[in-house]
């Protein structure tokens, strides 16, 4: 098959988040579903993509594999397995990027895989990592968090205060889906409305 430009940028998309859904995929292509499944198909008869099957449930997660990260030349090694308990954290913020990039359409998004490896290969490690950043040209980034189970309260707030005194980023997003998480949240960020944010997505 003549792997495209259009395929390049796909294999590069699909392995900076891990994994997606065809529906994803074909949202980010901007194709229509069915297209978008032919298209997948030929990647895999390739070998440049897999899914990965996942026992017990029906979702098969759609990742890069070594040989497609090589003809891209991605040093963020494919993904190695599947967080099962993480499944829908993990598809919400692949969802959460077009949602994000159709308000600031000027941004790049970095999700959490690729901010990791590029810490890990400057010698930063050890710090919270944010499930994504927005990147926009001569600004400092933003950081996202897409809170969905609470986390401890000495967690969250050494997440918090960590972002406090950082100076990395223009602002921190907490994405929520419930009432309860906000008001969770929101405990922990007193005096700190100009840098943490808090918003409500119903998906």
């Amino acid at each position: 098959m003549i792997v495209t430009d259009r395929d390049l940028r796909l294999l590069l998309w699909l392995n900076g988040w891990g994994w997606a859904t065809l529906e994803q995929i074909a949202t980010w292509l901007g194709i229509d579903f069915s297209t978008a499944a032919r298209r997948v198909r030929k990647l895999i008869e390739a070998g440049l993509i897999k899914r990965i099957k996942i026992d017990g449930l029906t979702l098969n997660p759609i990742a890069v594999t070594r040989a497609g990260c090589q003809l891209v030349g991605d040093d963020l090694p494919p993904l190695s397995g599947v967080r099962v308990g993480a499944l829908h954290h993990d598809a919400m913020m692949v969802d959460l990027e077009q949602v994000i990039l159709r308000q600031r359409p000027t941004g790049l998004i970095r999700p959490e895989r690729r901010i990791r490896s590029l810490r890990g290969n400057i010698g930063e490690v050890g710090r919270h990592t944010p499930d994504a950043e927005l990147h926009e040209p001569g600004r400092l980034p933003i950081a996202f968090e897409l809170e969905l189970s609470r986390k401890t309260p000495k967690r969250i707030q050494g997440i918090i205060d960590q972002y406090a005194t950082s100076q990395e980023y223009s602002a921190v997003f907490y994405v929520v889906t419930s009432e309860s998480m906000s008001d969770y949240v929101l405990r922990f960020t007193e005096g700190m409305s100009d840098l943490i944010k808090v918003r409500m997505y119903r998906g």
